[in-house]
């Protein structure tokens, strides 16, 4: 879970500006769900993340990168990764930094 504030909107039930983030199941439709954080009431649907092109750019400059991760990062640039290929992304960001 995690905790954010929306500045701009607050829970109808409660005025409370803090939500949680939950993500859901990789087979559900949704991303993640928004509840708030005090009352636990339903707020939103969070939509799945896209890849960022910059960042592949950046990660891609790199010398640290097999034939394998470069290829990777090529097929995923301008789609909308899974949750599995989010977790090879970030461990490929780390890698290089």
């Amino acid at each position: 879970m995690t905790n954010f504030s929306l500045f701009d909107d607050f829970c109808s039930k409660c005025g409370n500006l803090s939500f949680d983030t939950t993500v859901e199941p990789e087979r559900s439709v949704h991303y993640a769900r928004i509840n708030c954080a005090r009352c636990g009431a339903f707020y939103k649907w969070q939509s799945k993340p896209k890849s960022d092109p910059v960042v592949i750019t950046k990660l891609l400059q790199s010398p640290n990168l097999d034939d394998w991760e470069r290829k990777f990062l090529k097929i995923i640039a301008y789609s909308t990764p899974t949750r599995g290929e989010s977790i090879v992304l970030n461990h490929l960001a780390k890698k290089v930094t």
